[in-house]
């Protein structure tokens, strides 16, 4: 299902990760534990035609944040929490707690 791209941004953020505006395209997010900067990044167009991202995108933007589709959706619709992400990253070996 599609992703509207403002939400996308607001739920990432919510949950630790911190946006990277730069003169370019597209944005980057990179997701902070305990104070560090991990491997764990996901990035998002700017342009007027991404103010919804397709299910193509949302599924590439699971694999750069270590997830699968669903569980990214779940990520920005609020399902899963800031701790269940930090916790699925935890049992693949990305973080440690």
């Amino acid at each position: 299902m599609p992703l509207d791209r403002a939400d996308i941004l607001a739920a990432l953020q919510a949950k630790g990760f911190e946006l990277e505006q730069k003169n370019r395209d597209p944005d980057f997010l990179f997701f902070r534990h305990k104070g560090l900067t991990s491997a764990v990044l996901t990035k998002v167009s700017r342009g007027s035609r991404y103010r919804t991202i397709d299910d193509r995108l949302v599924s590439k933007m699971g694999k750069q944040a270590k997830l699968t589709k669903r569980e990214f959706e779940s990520l920005v619709r609020c399902s899963l929490t800031e701790q269940g992400f930090i916790a699925a990253l935890s049992r693949q070996g990305v973080l440690t707690t």
